[in-house]
């Protein structure tokens, strides 16, 4: 925040929220996007401060006892963020990275002791079976990766990244082919349409920008009038579901730069949207714990899922559309009918917040990642897990499975995108 250069500076204060909002998140519970909403009154009451000499009057007045639970509130925040940083410098004396937990598979001491304790020891992947390694390791060098997809050849995968740019890596080369300079902080949403024409961004700046892959050039942007969270493209035309920091639901077409509809929407953060396979119907995810399905012609609500405890990151739609995978806070990812909106099974597993899922279009397989580093392969009719990908070094945000199904992608805070052959993950 103190950068002397301004483009080095966060973009918004929503931004700021979140990101402390995450560090809060680990010492008690509370999902970490309902932090900025309760922020935002504490910050109105400031700007009524600062603003009493003029007579102006931008907020109504609190109640006494709502003025001290905020105090309440920044001190315990204060406290928090303390420990936040104390901590950590303990525990890296007594914790190693957790995302090295398959380094010393099949490894013993000098008495022939296995080293491997870990207590997920059962999981694929642990004890005396080989380490499954990425085919790739795609390094942005630019902070962390916020999304990833891949062309529908399978030869490309994009990574929207934290400084602004979407860098195209050529997978089989482990080289950038073109980096795309979209917006002047980070590029949270970023969608390839269906027929790899078009990559479409968005973040903080509200604007919606459209390149064409082939020339690598803009052609269209728009401005929604609020920041952007998540988008992603219909899979039967150019319109882009966008999902808002203040809990917009819209769809957009890219080529008329014009909104076709809008959804009553959220009350917090929308952090994962997605279009059914045949394009009728939408789904949203927020960090006000509710998942959403729409009608994609009306915008009307079909369905609220109810289970999770806490805020919805993740959400992705089976091939046929009959389901529709969400994850959360709750470390759970959880399947559901669409049609019923009842609850088909949960997955458990993960350590941590689940902040991403996906299906792959062509195999019967699902995957989730969050904030335990660790990439899980499900197999989504028989329900069990299949596989756990180790590697990483922080926490991930994405994941996405190639077209024809053989590879799967993953990314985060680490700056890394990893590809994985997925015939040597389920074999």
């Amino acid at each position: 925040m103190l950068s002397k250069r301004p483009a080095d500076r966060p973009v918004s204060a929503a931004a700021i929220s979140e990101a402390f909002a995450v560090i809060l998140a680990c010492f008690g519970p509370l999902s970490p996007l309902q932090v900025p909403a309760l922020a935002e009154g504490a910050a109105c009451e400031a700007v009524q401060a600062a603003l009493s000499k003029s007579g102006q009057a931008v907020c109504t007045r609190k109640k006494t006892r709502v003025r001290i639970a905020y105090s309440l509130v920044g001190a315990a925040a204060g406290i928090a963020l303390t420990l936040a940083v104390v901590i950590p410098m303990f525990r890296r004396y007594v914790d190693s990275d957790r995302s090295h937990v398959r380094q010393n598979v099949g490894a013993s001491d000098s008495n022939g002791n296995s080293l491997n304790d870990d207590p997920r020891s059962g999981e694929r992947g642990y004890k005396n079976e080989p380490r499954i390694e990425p085919i790739a390791v795609l390094s942005g060098n630019a902070g962390p990766v916020w999304s990833i997809a891949f062309t529908p050849d399978s030869e490309t995968l994009a990574m929207a990244i934290d400084d602004g740019t979407v860098k195209l890596w050529n997978i089989a080369e482990k080289r950038v082919r073109s980096t795309i300079k979209a917006h002047p902080g980070p590029v949270w949403g970023m969608s390839i349409s269906h027929d790899g024409r078009l990559l479409a961004t968005g973040g903080d700046d509200s604007k919606v920008r459209v390149f064409d892959l082939a020339s690598m050039s803009e052609v269209n942007s728009f401005e929604t009038g609020y920041a952007i969270r998540t988008l992603a493209f219909s899979q039967s035309s150019n319109d882009v579901l966008i999902g808002g920091r203040t809990g917009q639901v819209e769809v957009w077409n890219t080529d008329s730069a014009t909104k076709r509809l809008a959804a009553a929407g959220h009350t917090g953060t929308v952090v994962g949207v997605a279009f059914s396979p045949d394009g009728r119907m939408l789904a949203s995810v927020s960090g006000d714990k509710t998942a959403k399905l729409w009608d994609a012609q009306t915008g009307g609500e079909q369905l609220t899922l109810q289970g999770h405890s806490g805020g919805i990151y993740g959400v992705a739609f089976s091939p046929d559309g009959s389901k529709v995978v969400t994850s959360g806070w709750d470390k759970t990812v959880r399947l559901w009918d669409t049609a019923s909106g009842s609850l088909q099974h949960t997955c458990e597993g993960h350590q941590g917040d689940v902040w991403a899922v996906a299906f792959s279009s062509s195999t019967p397989f699902a995957s989730s990642v969050g904030e335990d580093r660790i990439v899980r392969v499900w197999h989504t009719e028989q329900k069990s897990e299949v596989a756990s990908l180790a590697g990483h070094t922080a926490s991930l945000y994405s994941v996405t499975f190639s077209r024809d199904g053989h590879y799967l992608a993953s990314a985060g805070r680490d700056g890394t995108a990893r590809v994985w052959d997925m015939q040597s993950v389920t074999k």
